[in-house]
This record gives C-alpha cells, sequence and structure tokens, in this order.
C-alpha cells in the first residue's frame, strides 16, 4: 500500500518542482526588463568635473554649472545661469537657474522672510510639494511650483548664512517640461557643488 502512495508523490514534486523552476525564471526575465527599462530612461548628465566653476570673491562662494551653459551677472547680487534654447526664437529670455543673494540686516528666521518677501500667488501659482534641505551645512527651505500663468515648473531653494539670503531657482519652460527629471538633477548637482569659502 505505501508504495502506491510513492507513485502520486514522485509526479507530484516533479510538477511543483517544473511550475517553481518556470516562475523562477520568469520572474527573473521580469526584473531584469524592469532594470533595462529604468535604465534608458535616466538622463544623460555631463559629468560634474566637467563643469564650469563659478567664484563669488563679494559674497564668498562658489558653484559648478554645466559648461555649455552661459552664465550672466546682472549684479555682484544676481547671477543667471542659461543653458541656449535656440528652437525658442521671439521668447523671453529666462534664465534656467538663478541666483540672489539678500541682505538680511533684520536677522529673519528663513520662514519668516520666504513667508514675507517670497509669498506664492494662489492666484498664478500652486504649491506642489515643500521641504528641507541643507546645503554646504546650511538649513534651506526647497519648494516646488506650478507657474499656472506662463506654465511649467520652478524650484526654488532659500538658504540663510551670515545676515544674507541665498535664493536659487531653476525654471523649467512649459516646452521643457518631459525634461524636468534632468532639470531636477542638474539642479541637485548644482546645489551639491556649491560652498561657501
Amino acid at each position: 500500500m505505501k508504495k502506491k502512495h510513492f507513485y502520486w508523490v514522485v509526479p507530484i514534486l516533479i510538477a511543483t518542482t517544473a511550475i517553481s523552476l518556470l516562475l523562477f525564471v520568469h520572474k527573473k526575465e521580469k526584473d531584469q526588463e524592469i532594470t533595462e527599462e529604468k535604465t534608458k530612461q535616466a538622463p544623460e548628465i555631463q559629468p560634474v568635473t566637467e563643469w564650469s566653476i563659478y567664484i563669488n570673491q563679494e559674497h564668498g562662494f562658489t558653484f559648478k554649472y554645466p559648461e555649455e551653459w552661459e552664465k550672466k551677472e546682472v549684479s555682484v547680487n544676481y547671477i543667471l545661469v542659461k543653458y541656449h534654447h535656440p528652437d525658442e526664437k521671439g521668447n523671453i529670455d529666462q534664465a534656467d537657474l538663478s541666483l540672489r543673494v539678500i541682505d538680511n540686516t533684520a536677522k529673519m528666521t528663513l520662514a519668516d522672510w520666504v513667508a514675507k518677501h517670497d509669498p506664492i500667488n494662489p492666484d498664478t501659482m500652486e504649491l506642489v510639494a515643500q521641504s528641507t534641505r541643507e546645503i554646504d551645512g546650511q538649513p534651506g527651505i526647497l519648494r516646488e511650483i506650478t507657474d499656472n500663468v506662463a506654465g511649467g515648473q520652478i524650484n526654488d531653494l532659500h538658504i540663510t548664512y551670515q545676515d544674507k539670503i541665498y535664493q536659487f531657482e531653476l525654471t523649467a519652460r512649459a516646452s521643457k517640461l518631459p525634461e524636468q527629471a534632468e532639470y531636477r538633477l542638474i539642479l541637485n548637482q548644482i546645489l551639491a557643488s556649491f560652498k561657501f569659502n
């Protein structure tokens, strides 16, 4: 009688093993496809080591930016970094990244300064996300904003250091929104390279 049960157990074990093996191989192939898809979607960014370096002696800081971008100092307190968009003739010349240095001799907290001097107008803009971020050891407020009038995304970061507010703003025009992930990556690389001297 025991031999009869044995004949049923062997085919069941073989079938279970075969099904398990097929499921394992299928899952491995699917995981590999997902990994390949993620790799294809990652934007290619020039290594930071090949970027240009901006040095501001007046306020004592440096940062790196992509070498093909153009830098323009509107004043010693206002720096624009722009990528040329030759396909956008006739549009307003707008910087992809701007940095303003603003006096904070009143020693307002960062949250109070942002609320008073850089509020979000609910009629024209929408706050998508807000978080804290540290740059070169200094606390900051990072905001992601949608511009409902002009279209596009704005990422801005305010930090305070030695009685000054540093405001970084990265703007992606509506026509460039498909590249927003690349812009955000560039912003993060620029911010990671920012150092006070």
